[in-house]
């Protein structure tokens, strides 16, 4: 397929039905089934399936290793629809890698798709392959294991898991500072002060983000840009510097807008939201949730609408307002995955304040005790705004329940299963009713 009659040799496979274009992409072509399954066969025959194996997985690697660049310099969209192709030739080259205990494939296999797992809204398997790699790494190159703990430390934060984001992203930092490589320790700096400050560590967050400020002021306009300059309106706005923390993050959006990078306009105005409902300013972070929801249905995935709708009722029941949560909430579940993680027991939590405003004392209780019991297996416990939820749900459960009973009620639904609790939260008669 090389040389200098390649096109016509490709031109004469593609005639005898042998090869086909994939798709309307000129630049990428397949084989029939069929023909695929004879030709590993062939492969394997010859004593060449392990040789074509590891050409192919270095390929990926290398495809991959330029992605992370070229991710800075074309629109979200476009650079997805580039790379998601090959989603199953990056797990087969993972997978590969690692039953053949070629490690430092392995790693570096892992290192790059970091991105493009969070891209493509799988970033609980990139986490999986990732801290799955963490433990080949000791022996090889510092710089790629430096590399290696940057995709753990974001594919954790997306994941929730913010104490082990926190955890690598503070190793990625000490590596990239000993290489002195200032783009990477950037984007480390980035995520890692994003993390502190939401965790409430500001004093381990203060030297980080000065760190970052005199970094960011030498990057051009980028994606990284963009994150960086939310990311400090962010750790003002929690110092009190109000009007100083609203223009960073503004100059922060336009950014991601103006670099197409919705992801991260998706992202960084759901975060500034939760950050301005921390502030007890509900009715902003209601009209920042709302406002990016146009957007969020016609280009968002359908966990990034769900969560924004699961937040938006969380703001909505903090002003009062029961009949717009109860409008986001039945528009979540939709979205959500139900799939027993912290998400999960978020839209649950926020059906259990349903429940309680609207005089359905029992269920509330119950379903109390079950997102209680969860929480309690999860490392991180319950963010700010679960919490703050949490105590509003405890107000009025006390003040109308006597005190055994409503104990009596929560220790029950502390053994309650994921169907239970789903059908206390009225999903299961949702989906029910849901036309086919």
């Amino acid at each position: 397929m090389v040389g200098e009659h390649a096109d016509d040799h490709l031109s004469e496979l593609i005639r005898r039905s042998m090869v086909t274009r994939d798709g309307g992409d000129r630049t990428r072509y397949r084989l029939l089934e069929t023909t695929r399954h004879f030709a590993l066969q062939e492969l394997t025959r010859q004593n060449e399936e392990q040789d074509a194996r590891a050409r192919l997985a270095d390929h990926v690697r290398s495809r991959f290793e330029q992605s992370l660049a070229r991710w800075e310099l074309v629109p979200d969209a476009t650079w997805v629809a580039a790379y998601r192709p090959d989603t199953d030739n990056l797990r087969s080259a993972l997978e590969w890698a690692r039953s053949s205990a070629d490690w430092a494939l392995f790693v570096g296999l892992a290192a790059a798709s970091y991105r493009y797992w969070i891209e493509a809204q799988l970033a609980g398997e990139g986490l999986r392959f990732a801290e799955a790699a963490v433990a080949f790494a000791d022996d090889l190159d510092p710089s790629l294991r430096g590399r290696l703990f940057l995709a753990v430390g974001e594919l954790a934060r997306i994941n929730s898991q913010d104490l082990r984001a926190i955890e690598a992203l503070m190793q990625a930092v000490r590596q990239f500072e000993a290489d002195a490589n200032d783009l990477l320790l950037s984007h480390a700096l980035v995520l890692l002060g994003t993390t502190l400050n939401f965790a409430g560590r500001r004093s381990e967050a203060a030297p980080i983000f000065a760190r970052l400020e005199t970094l960011s002021a030498k990057l051009p306009s980028s994606k990284l840009k963009a994150w960086a300059l939310v990311s400090i309106g962010l750790w003002l706005l929690t110092g009190g510097e109000e009007v100083a923390g609203m223009t960073k993050c503004q100059a922060g959006l336009a950014m991601h807008r103006s670099c197409g990078n919705e992801r991260g306009l998706f992202r960084s105005t759901m975060y500034l939201a939760e950050m301005v409902h921390r502030r007890q300013d509900h009715q902003g972070a209601f009209a920042l949730a709302k406002g990016i929801l146009p957007s969020l249905r016609e280009r968002g995935s359908s966990l990034e609408l769900g969560a924004q709708l699961s937040n938006l009722a969380c703001y909505s029941m903090a002003l009062g307002n029961t009949e717009a949560a109860r409008e986001a909430i039945d528009e979540a579940w939709k979205y959500l995955p139900r799939d027993h993680a912290s998400w999960h027991w978020c839209i649950i939590q926020n059906a259990t304040e349903l429940a309680a405003r609207d005089g359905r004392l029992n269920d509330a209780a119950l379903m109390l005790g079950f997102v209680d019991h969860c929480f309690e297996d999860w490392p991180d416990g319950r963010q700010s705004t679960e919490a703050a939820q949490r105590e509003r749900i405890e107000t009025i459960l006390s003040a109308q329940l006597d005190r055994e009973s409503y104990a009596a009620l929560w220790e029950r639904g502390r053994s309650l299963s994921v169907f239970e609790a789903d059908v206390l939260a009225g999903f299961e008669r949702r989906f029910a009713a849901l036309p086919t």
